[in-house]
């Protein structure tokens, strides 16, 4: 705190000297000035700041009661400290009236120094105070003020209960959602706009978090306005305590989120119907193919020209059945009903099974397969057809786009850092993937530039992340020009743990 800086107004000048040095020999710290009349007072706080006046009561151009009232009727708290030599009752009692901070006689020798000193730090600390609270309380009046413009004008619904459930405050929002108004819904209990069918889960979930001690959570349910329409909300939702730890009531915010749920369940319904007529399409396909095959066999016993064309149109009828296998486990397993069956599976059983799918064909390309398996690599509970024809898919790309004479390498283990999963790591020798084409590599039919005159359907990764997303994993993919490509899929342990 600054060292007060007073002022003595006093129209004996030997009266205000002697004032002063006997407050500077027990109060060096006072800044001190001296006026010898009210009117340069007036004059002298135009200009300057004061925190404390000394002044004489009897002055002759303006009495110092005068200069008092003066400075209060302009708004002014600087505090004010009267000593005078015409001390009474009466004359205190009017000063103390009209916003006088203390009252001091001109005694003989003015024993009462420390007195006056005291008066003055009090009533400079004082001010200070009263200025500090002020501040304050126009600090959170301003607060106030915007946290009410704040809550007033948000469109999410607002709202506070106390302990028994009973709502205390609403927003307009909240009001505008219900239909309703705050007679209608403050003092009532807030379960009687939840929809009938959504209450008891909603009050288990409360239920459930307060006895977990857990004091902030979200959840969704459905409100029901005044009207009967149904409202979805997502809530965040905090418990309030008192000083003591117990529950006093519950704040929270919640938006309306019905387009949205609305637009989920369109969308669902339309995955159902397009699941039901894909499949309905694939079934009506496999009949012909099951009757090309059948002659095929017939014709080709035949021998001659004809039974080398039927093995080619054969050939072609295969290519058509495992395109439907993939398109038919990839509409699986983005469905809401992939219908994994979970066991135990071993990396070495996946891999063995991926490198037998493939080497005959490793063979035909010249290409060496190469197992590394650590040793403390984790079982994983998984579907197993699921995860080897994942295995599969990048093991026969590893050879599809190798060179000759190179070498895929599959390997597995515990994710560094993390025992909880474990990482499938499939590399090759080739040309790599051009930069371009990484971010698209696992959309449904997309070919990159590398695909050459390599057949294939533009499925093989898609349904190698479809299979691993079902699974709560990841893959991934690392390629450079001339240096071949190296893609690794992450699984859980077990689905659902990270």
């Amino acid at each position: 705190m600054e060292p007060p800086r007073l002022l003595i107004i006093d129209d004996d000048p030997e009266i205000s000297d002697y004032i002063k040095t006997m407050l500077t020999l027990d109060a060096p710290h006072f800044r001190i000035n001296i006026l010898g009349s009210a009117r340069e007072c007036l004059e002298y706080l135009k200009k300057n700041e004061v925190d404390c006046i000394l002044s004489d009561y009897q002055m002759p151009d303006m009495s110092g009661m005068k200069l008092l009232e003066t400075l209060r009727s302009g708004g002014s708290d600087i505090p004010f400290i009267f000593i005078t030599g015409q001390g009474s009752e009466e004359v205190a009692r009017e000063a103390f009236k009209i916003g006088a901070n203390d009252y001091f006689t001109k005694d003989i020798g003015f024993a009462h120094f420390p007195r006056i000193i005291n008066s003055i730090e009090q009533a400079v600390k004082n001010r200070e105070d009263n200025r500090q609270r002020r501040l304050t309380v126009d600090a959170l009046k301003e607060s106030e003020s915007r946290y009410k413009d704040l809550v007033e004008l948000s469109t999410d619904f607002i709202y506070r209960s106390d302990r028994y459930g009973n709502q205390l405050f609403m927003n307009d929002a909240a009001y505008r959602m219900l239909e309703a108004t705050p007679e209608e819904v403050n003092g009532q209990p807030w379960q009687k706009w939840i929809h009938p069918e959504d209450i008891k889960r909603t009050m288990e979930s409360f239920g459930e978090m307060m006895a977990k001690g857990i004091d902030a959570f979200n959840f969704e349910n459905r409100f029901v306005s005044k009207s009967g329409k149904i409202i979805h909300v997502m809530h965040n939702v905090r418990v309030l305590r008192d000083e003591h730890g117990t529950i006093t009531g519950t704040q929270g915010i919640a938006r309306d989120i019905t387009e949205r749920k609305l637009a989920e369940m369109a969308l669902k319904e339309a995955g159902k119907e397009k699941n039901a007529v894909f499949h309905m399409l694939t079934h009506d396909i496999r009949g012909p193919l099951s009757v090309i095959y059948g002659y095929g066999d017939i014709l080709k016993t035949e021998g001659g020209e004809a039974a080398k064309i039927m093995g080619e149109i054969q050939k072609a009828a295969r290519r058509i059945s495992l395109l439907i296998d993939d398109m038919l486990a990839i509409s699986r397993l983005e469905s809401d009903e992939a219908g994994l069956i979970l066991q135990p599976v071993f990396a070495m059983e996946l891999i063995e099974q991926a490198v037998k799918d493939c080497e005959m064909f490793a063979r035909e390309r010249r290409v060496e397969i190469k197992i590394e398996v650590e040793p403390k690599t984790p079982r994983i509970y998984a579907d197993s057809a699921q995860i080897r024809r994942a295995v599969t898919n990048l093991l026969a790309n590893a050879v599809n786009y190798n060179r000759e004479g190179g070498t895929a390498l599959i390997r597995a283990g515990a994710v560094p850092k993390d025992p909880m999963k474990m990482f499938i790591e499939v590399s090759d020798d080739g040309d790599g993937i051009f930069e371009e084409d990484l971010p698209r590599l696992f959309e449904k039919y997309y070919r990159g530039k590398n695909a050459g005159k390599n057949r294939g359907t533009g499925l093989g990764l898609a349904m190698v992340k479809a299979a691993v997303d079902a699974h709560g994993g990841k893959v991934k993919v690392s390629s450079r020009r001339g240096e071949g490509s190296k893609f690794t899929i992450i699984l859980p342990v077990k689905p659902g743990i990270s």
